[in-house]
């Protein structure tokens, strides 16, 4: 389960909770509300109902007082009307089942309520005669405690869609970081390194964005200098390091793969340019000076041949150069040897005080088809 959804169960939990407190507290401060109602109800009604009932007492008129007992009952809301002599006979009862329109017989049946009685005492001038009870009808009561308890949970169900959508519009906002880390994380793996910006507001997705994107820097600094160590270290495994041409090895794998492979050459030329006397000239000017001349022989020979792709110019050893051109006729291998003449005949130019002499035999070209 991901962290948001576990985040909505919970303000889901807590909302839920929210809900069952509040429906339980004003559900209470409500039902202990009307029960005060309904004690004051039926105390005020036998109060009066006594003192009604005592001027009908003291001529003796029961019927009066049956009249009395039948007005009130008819006309206010009682569950139950009793009257009673002075022995504690019952002599009149007026009562009524408790059913209230509209509201649910389960809710009633769930939420008893307590009915206090109200009591007074009917007199015959100074001497008691009897005494009344009243039982407020929970009618009144129940309308108002199911009402309460319908606005209270409609109300709170609004109020909590309108906090459960701007917290999850919030958690939304406030998680999205996760998944752009998340993305940086996988673009971390393909080599991308993506910098997460602007830096989240929320201080721990801040640090653990900052912390991330440092990350991606220091991988991206790690693998550029790694990147760059390979290449030196190819550098040196396929360059010599005098003339800066591939060496004898690289040469070999280069040839050799585009003998065996007609689909990269069909035909080609391979040229040998071997230095006269390269022993002599080290001997004479020193080691310094020969491999002045061997750097200045392999620039010689790029700079007529020019930068192409398919012509693989290499330093295989001593003073002996080598050229693999792809693709290349006879007229066009003709044309190579012409070309590596004219590079040798630079040469000594180019090396100025430690120059070859004048007329001296550079060097030998040969030079053979490929098909």
């Amino acid at each position: 389960m991901t962290f948001s959804r576990q985040l909505v169960l919970l303000l889901m939990a807590v909302i839920v909770f929210l809900l069952v407190v509040s429906l339980t507290i004003s559900f209470y401060n409500t039902r202990q509300f009307v029960e005060n109602q309904l004690a004051s109800h039926a105390q005020d009604a036998a109060t009066s109902l006594g003192m009604s009932a005592s001027a009908a007492m003291k001529e003796g008129d029961k019927v009066i007082v049956r009249s009395l007992v039948d007005a009130m009952f008819h006309a206010g809301d009682y569950k139950e009307v009793v009257v009673y002599d002075v022995d504690g006979k019952e002599l009149l009862r007026r009562q009524i089942d408790i059913n209230v329109e509209g509201i649910p017989s389960w809710f009633i049946d769930l939420v008893p309520l307590y009915l206090p009685i109200g009591e007074a005492v009917v007199m015959d001038g100074w001497v008691q005669a009897g005494k009344v009870q009243i039982a407020s009808h929970p009618g009144y009561a129940y309308r108002q405690l199911w009402e309460a308890s319908i606005d209270t949970l409609k109300w709170f169900v609004l109020s909590a869609c309108v906090v459960m959508i701007l917290s999850l519009i919030q958690l939304k906002r406030v998680l999205s970081p996760l998944k752009q880390i998340e993305e940086q994380a996988n673009a971390i793996e393909h080599r991308e390194f993506v910098i997460i910006e602007p830096l989240p507001k929320t201080l721990d997705l801040r640090r653990i964005v900052y912390a991330m994107n440092h990350l991606a820097r220091k991988v991206k600094q790690m693998l550029t200098e790694s990147d760059e160590l390979a290449q030196k270290l190819r550098d040196q495994a396929q360059r010599d390091s005098v003339t800066g041409l591939a060496n004898r090895q690289h040469f070999k794998q280069v040839l050799e793969h585009r003998i065996n492979s007609t689909e990269q050459m069909e035909q080609g030329a391979l040229a040998l340019i071997q230095l006269q006397d390269f022993k002599h000239f080290n001997d004479t000017h020193g080691y310094a000076a020969g491999d002045d001349l061997l750097k200045k022989t392999g620039e010689a020979i790029k700079q007529v041949l020019g930068n192409k792709d398919k012509v693989h110019i290499a330093h295989l050893s001593g003073a002996s150069f080598t050229v693999l051109a792809e693709d290349v006729s006879k007229t066009g291998a003709e044309k190579l040897a012409k070309l590596l003449s004219v590079a040798l005949t630079t040469i000594p130019g180019q090396l100025e005080d430690t120059a070859l002499e004048a007329g001296m035999d550079i060097g030998h070209i040969g030079i053979c088809l490929l098909y």
